[in-house]
């Protein structure tokens, strides 16, 4: 899974490929050193690429009219990403995990 990330993660990034022409000869060779170098260049970002994750939230608003009766419940799904894996923090937007009953997280 980590590879199709990495790849779209890189074609994002701005790469400098001066002289490098298409398949065979040298070119291809200094299109696997680019390649190299925006990996390196990535890796010393210091993020994890592979730390996106799909949120799924099982939510219901209160009813502070009467608090003693719960509304439906309802069913949601959102994104987030790993800022700290040592100690298992996830950052989300609030609206996914508001009021929520359950949330369960998915590797993408």
């Amino acid at each position: 899974h980590t590879t199709p990330q990495r790849d779209a993660c890189a074609d994002a990034m701005p790469r400098k490929k001066a002289g490098t022409k298409g398949p065979g000869g040298s070119g291809a060779l200094r299109q696997q050193t680019a390649d190299e170098d925006s990996d390196e260049e990535l890796s010393a970002l210091g993020v994890p690429l592979d730390s996106v994750v799909k949120v799924w939230c099982v939510h219901s608003t209160p009813n502070f009219s009467l608090p003693w009766q719960k509304r439906r419940q309802e069913r949601s799904t959102g994104s987030g990403f790993c800022i700290d894996r040592s100690k298992r923090v996830i950052l989300t937007n609030a609206h996914c995990v508001e009021w929520h009953a359950q949330v369960k997280l998915q590797r993408r």
